[in-house]
């Protein structure tokens, strides 16, 4: 006949502590050494008879040689998890923590047993009268004893913990049965909790914002989507969330629903003008994005009239940021730059980095467009310093995009390339679809400039598509004017004026004047 295995104390114990660190190391150091003890009591005190005897008996010495016995790699993840350094900190612990509440427990639980009978007498009483009028079903009384032993239990280790109302409360019910004490000690215990659960969970709703803007930053939108999203489900009018997914759809080129979110802000906020002016800001880029610039124009001076009013300096910056980048666009540069100056006068005098990175960019493009190449690169490359110290992609990718485009300004195609490349794998990772069609066009014109004619049609008509889907007007002009020039360098005139008259067509309904005169210059020159 097989032998059952003896029991040992050490053998106990290493089951005990094994059982408790299976959650990991992680999972302990989060709860805390005070939810380890109290887990380590609990497996204590639902040991069989047996062995719960043999550890209540052990003495002292006992308990310190079968703690030291137990393999070096238990122990020492026991000891991290209950916040001790050697085996006598943790007897001490084990001692006047676990097995001193464990004979306090067997003290009160017949005390416990005997209140309940006391409160089940009362019970019956009013059943008794209750079941003259109305059929109680058996379950539901037994139901009902359990939950009134599991609240009784609950103040019952809220007074073993040194709760002076707890303790008056049990001893109120075990004089007379009089469970309003209890009732009055249990709704006080859930308040307490309902308080930690608040504060809790308005540290948790921080945290998910803190780790957003960080995931935003760093080119992670589908992380930081999700932490968007879970603290609009524990404040569904959160505005501050809200504008942030609007911005993150505006990222990713979708225009529609970063509209949806931008309006919902605006909903929310009849009585703010803060969150009033930074709605009509972004709606401001909506319309811009879609070439409707006097929509633009007129959102973004609405907000600057706002921002003006209340002194919100760093509103101010952005709006005057983007009527610079809405005069560019319509070829007003000397505007434009006076814009962009007064936004970066702000941006440096608060020390806005990330603005003052967006300022360098967009008047690199205007000195670019002048021809000024040297100015141009100066802004690109102190933009692209700021982003790189930062750690912002996507500030990174339109700075390699933009010092692309003046390589391949000064017919250095090998650099040009690579710039742009080095733009597209970070858009591609970002999921940004403007960028990827502005950096497709781009590397289209560098195929062109070689005489690739085929590759450069192919990327062409990936950047057409990009921005057919997301319906920029200005990125599906630009597009058909590098299409047509494909056709008049194969000595296509009709496809070129094909082209061209789609070109301008789209130009004009972007509002964009003198790109309309440039393109209609190309077609008078047509055979």
């Amino acid at each position: 006949m097989r032998r059952m295995p003896r029991l040992t104390l050490k053998k106990i114990l290493e089951s005990i502590l094994k059982g408790l660190l299976a959650a990991g190391d992680a999972h302990w150091a989060a709860k805390g050494a005070a939810t380890f003890i109290v887990e380590l009591s609990s497996r204590v005190k639902d040991l069989p008879t047996e062995e719960q005897a043999i550890v209540k008996g052990a003495p002292p010495d006992q308990l310190e040689q079968a703690f030291s016995q137990i393999d070096l790699a238990t122990r020492n993840a026991a000891f991290a998890a209950a916040g001790v350094h050697s085996v006598q900190q943790f007897l001490d612990l084990f001692q006047n923590k676990v097995l001193t509440k464990l004979d306090r427990l067997d003290v009160t639980t017949q005390t416990t047993l005997d209140t309940v009978d006391r409160i089940d007498q009362k019970v019956d009483q009013v059943l008794a009268k209750v079941e003259r009028h109305h059929r109680i079903q058996i379950h539901q009384r037994d139901q009902q004893i359990a939950t009134l032993r599991a609240a009784l239990e609950r103040v019952q280790n809220e007074a073993a913990a040194g709760d002076k109302e707890a303790q008056a409360a049990i001893a109120e019910a075990r004089k007379s049965g009089d469970a309003n004490k209890l009732k009055t000690t249990l709704i006080r215990i859930a308040d307490q909790q309902e308080q930690e659960i608040k504060e809790r969970a308005a540290d948790f709703v921080e945290l998910c914002r803190e780790i957003a803007a960080v995931a935003f930053l760093t080119g992670d939108l589908d992380e930081a989507r999700r932490r968007l999203d879970t603290v609009l489900r524990l404040v569904p009018d959160d505005r501050d969330a809200t504008i942030g997914l609007g911005n993150l759809h505006f990222t990713r080129g979708e225009l529609d629903a970063a509209e949806h979110h931008y309006r919902r802000v605006l909903a929310l906020s009849p009585d703010s003008l803060e969150w009033t002016t930074i709605s009509y800001g972004n709606l401001g880029l909506i319309y811009q994005t879609r070439g409707h610039l006097d929509e633009a124009e007129l959102m973004q001076r609405k907000a600057l009239r706002i921002n003006e009013r209340l002194g919100r300096l760093d509103g101010m910056a952005a709006n005057y940021n983007n009527l610079g980048v809405i005069y560019q666009t319509r070829g007003d540069l000397d505007q434009a730059e006076l814009m962009q100056r007064k936004s970066l006068e702000i941006n440096e005098k608060l020390g806005r980095l990330e603005s003052m990175a967006s300022n360098y960019t967009n008047l690199g493009v205007i000195y670019e467009i002048w021809r000024d190449l040297d100015q141009a690169e100066a802004m690109h490359r102190k933009s692209l310093e700021i982003n790189e110290k930062l750690g912002r992609l996507e500030g990174m990718a339109n700075n390699y995009g933009n010092l692309g485009t003046m390589y391949q300004t000064r017919d250095d195609l090998k650099q040009a390339e690579a710039m742009h490349r080095k733009a597209l794998e970070i858009e591609e990772n970002l999921g940004h679809l403007e960028g990827m069609a502005s950096e497709y066009g781009n590397l289209g014109l560098v195929y062109r400039a070689r005489g690739d004619l085929d590759q450069a049609e192919v990327l062409l008509r990936k950047a057409l598509q990009i921005n057919e889907k997301l319906g920029r007007l200005e990125g599906m002009a630009r597009q058909y004017g590098n299409l047509g020039l494909i056709c008049r360098t194969r000595d296509d005139s009709s496809g070129a004026r094909e082209h061209w008259n789609q070109a301008r067509e789209l130009f004009q309904r972007a509002q964009m004047s003198h790109m309309v005169a440039e393109v209609q210059a190309w077609i008078d020159e047509l055979p």
